[in-house]
């Protein structure tokens, strides 16, 4: 499996730098400007990484962090600000995600209105009761 692409897309008024790292050690891999996009390259094979956005020039960390579960769920993560505490948060958009639009509800091919929240009949999904070695016994006579 190739490489997984994510953009990090910083909508703050702030400057961001984005750390890579794991147990502890980190690694400076950029450093996001207002209005900029950086894009974050991951081998899914790797090692688990972690990655932590810190507002300069104070040095704060900007909670919570993103791992690289993350970056292979996502396509872009949003830096954004936020009116409640804290101040500066992240979002992630998934991958196969449509920009938010009106949302039309879906009609049948002969123009009927269908129940959006009616699925596929689909068979029980319970697994059947485990049978002991004395059921089993007792069933072959």
């Amino acid at each position: 499996m190739g490489k997984v692409t994510v953009k990090v897309r910083n909508t703050t008024s702030i400057n961001v730098k984005i750390q890579e790292g794991n147990a502890g050690l980190f690694v400076t891999r950029a450093t996001l400007f207002p209005n900029k996009t950086f894009s974050l390259e991951l081998d899914p094979n790797a090692t688990y990484r972690e990655y932590v956005l810190i507002r300069l020039p104070d040095n704060t960390p900007l909670q919570p962090m993103f791992s690289s579960d993350d970056v292979a769920e996502y396509k872009e993560i949003v830096i954004k600000e936020q009116a409640g505490e804290p101040k500066y948060c992240w979002e992630g958009i998934y991958r196969g995600q449509k920009p938010e639009s009106p949302k039309e509800s879906p009609k049948h091919p002969n123009g009927d209105e269908r129940n959006p929240s009616a699925g596929p009949a689909v068979a029980d999904s319970t697994p059947a009761p485990h049978i002991g070695w004395f059921q089993k016994l007792r069933n072959l006579f």
